[in-house]
């Protein structure tokens, strides 16, 4: 059941993912097959002026004179179809194998390469752990009393998860993402019950994103409000589930998701 539902979730996502990049290539396709059209149109005039200029020369009249009483009507030769040497098969069954052939390489070669340049463009979940998190700088004495606290627009000290009360956790989850254990980064009843809501008001009130979703936002993506952001959000998401574990997320999340 997994197998299946992480199945039509790619699917999904890679159809509708690909937006302005897929209009670029469909645009030099149609270029393309544009050029290709106007070329067999070429080939097949160029066929058939070869094919009229074609024939068989009748024999000279000086070289062989008319028989008077005993001539005899020579048979008939009949001209072979040079049609056949130009086009061995229908056209139509020549564009049926073109238009297969299109198809094929536009869903197993166009569509991979697009989806590959998009990879390559989002940036890698390791940053979540590498890059330079800003924390407060912390004055103490000698007797480690804390004197002054210095930051500039987050307070933010990092913690480990067994340092941040259960209940806390367990609040957390329950209002942002209950099934936070159970999906693999994002929740796909989630979104469509966001669509959903956000169709009958008219406006952008939820976005159904899971925890894993907002640290992504948050960490790595601009808050713009846009399909292609929230679908690069969702892949990121899903990428991030197969490198740290939940713990690790929500540890993230505590600790870089401005919080209060």
């Amino acid at each position: 059941m997994h197998i299946v539902f992480y199945f039509l979730s790619w699917t999904a996502l890679f159809f509708i993912t690909i937006g302005d990049l897929i209009l670029a290539i469909l645009r030099l396709i149609l270029m393309s097959l544009l050029t290709v059209t106007f070329s067999l149109l070429r080939l097949i005039a160029t066929a058939g002026k070869q094919v009229k200029h074609l024939g068989i020369r009748a024999p000279s009249a000086a070289l062989h004179p008319p028989l008077l009483a005993t001539k005899k009507k020579a048979p008939k030769r009949t001209r072979k179809n040079p049609s056949a040497a130009f086009f061995p098969s229908p056209i139509w069954l020549k564009l049926r194998y073109f238009l297969v052939g299109f198809l094929f390489s536009f869903i197993f070669l166009f569509l991979p390469l697009i989806f590959l340049i998009f990879l390559q463009e989002l940036p890698h979940p390791s940053e979540l752990t590498t890059r330079q998190i800003p924390q407060t700088t912390k004055i103490f004495d000698r007797n480690g009393i804390l004197l002054y606290e210095i930051y500039a627009s987050q307070n933010r000290t990092l913690v480990p998860l067994s340092a941040i009360p259960k209940h806390l956790q367990l609040a957390t989850l329950a209002i942002e993402d209950k099934n936070f254990y159970k999906h693999p980064g994002f929740d796909l009843t989630s979104i469509i019950r966001a669509l959903k809501e956000n169709n009958e008001a008219g406006m952008i009130l939820q976005g159904g994103s899971t925890i894993t979703q907002q640290l992504i936002k948050s960490s790595m993506l601009s808050p713009e409000q846009h399909v292609t952001r929230k679908i690069k959000e969702i892949i990121l998401a899903f990428w991030t589930e197969r490198i740290y574990s939940k713990d690790q997320i929500l540890e993230m999340y505590f600790n870089q998701v401005p919080y209060g």
